[in-house]
């Protein structure tokens, strides 16, 4: 990260922590974190329960995308927890909720195509191969409906 040292009092990273170099990143916040300094890792993900419109989308993501290794996600991140550690700090907590978000079935599918084993990792002809048969598979379902999210966040504190 291109800041000075101890310039920061809170560093925070949303959606995001799963893109930064996991040995790198977590050394850089702390060195440019103040003492007593605060970094949050946050998380929403979408849960998919058997029989909701999450899973259904999943199920269709998986078709295209075999290999892909994050469905089913329980919406707890495990990888921020660890790195936090071993980066040395201290005082680590997390917590989670649960949220419905309320989608109407363009919503859905346009928020589907942002996800990593969808739009950023499929080729052109297979996005519109994957959205063609996406939005055929939800217009079986009433709209708009509410889906269930788990919001999770991991703080931890620089040590003085």
């Amino acid at each position: 990260l291109p800041f000075v040292d101890r310039s920061f009092d809170v560093v925070v990273a949303a959606q995001a922590w799963h893109w930064f170099d996991r040995h790198q990143t977590p050394a850089d916040v702390f060195r440019i974190l103040r003492t007593g300094g605060k970094l949050a890792v946050i998380y929403q993900m979408y849960l998919a329960l058997p029989g909701n419109v999450a899973e259904a989308s999943e199920k269709l993501i998986l078709k295209y995308r075999p290999a892909w290794k994050h469905a089913n996600s329980a919406g707890i991140s495990g990888p921020p927890l660890r790195d936090a550690s071993v980066a040395g700090f201290t005082g680590i907590e997390c917590f989670s909720f649960d949220q419905s978000i309320e989608f109407t079935a363009d919503q859905w599918r346009g928020f589907i195509r942002t996800i990593s084993p969808v739009g950023p990792s499929m080729t052109t002809d297979l996005l519109v191969q994957f959205d063609s048969a996406h939005k055929q598979m939800l217009e079986k379902w009433s709209w708009p409906m509410q889906i269930p999210h788990r919001i999770f966040c991991v703080i931890a504190i620089k040590p003085h």
